[in-house]
């Protein structure tokens, strides 16, 4: 019985992997996807202006779509990617009855979107 439980257990962590693996191959897919587009957009268009961004003009940047905007979309999905794989991590390790791990990932989660935060502002 104990070891049916066993088995149970590592077929269980083993699709939390799987999808923490989907996870960060979707979101770099994507990404690259939204920032190829925009690269491509700014070129055939002649955009000359893709870069730099303000991030502080974020609301104001989103307000009509351009070649340079799609870009950033495309780096803010890339950036997102590993957060949720962080995110996905706390899961699988409260999954595991791992608390330790869980705490320093949720510290690890924090930081990371602390930091998006006052990346913004």
């Amino acid at each position: 019985m104990n070891e049916q439980k066993t088995k149970a257990d590592q077929k269980e962590l083993h699709d939390i992997e799987k999808i923490i693996g989907q996870i960060l191959l979707i979101g770099t897919v994507i990404s690259a996807a939204v920032i190829l587009a925009g690269v491509l957009w700014a070129f055939f268009s002649g955009n000359q202006e893709v870069f730099p961004f303000a991030i502080e003009k974020s609301l104001a940047f989103f307000s009509r779509l351009t070649p340079d905007k799609l870009i950033m979309i495309g780096l803010f999905l890339l950036i997102l990617t590993p957060v949720l794989r962080v995110a996905a991590s706390v899961f699988s390790f409260l999954k595991e009855k791992d608390y330790l791990y869980t705490w320093i990932t949720l510290l690890v989660l924090l930081i990371l979107l602390l930091s998006v935060f006052f990346e913004i502002r």
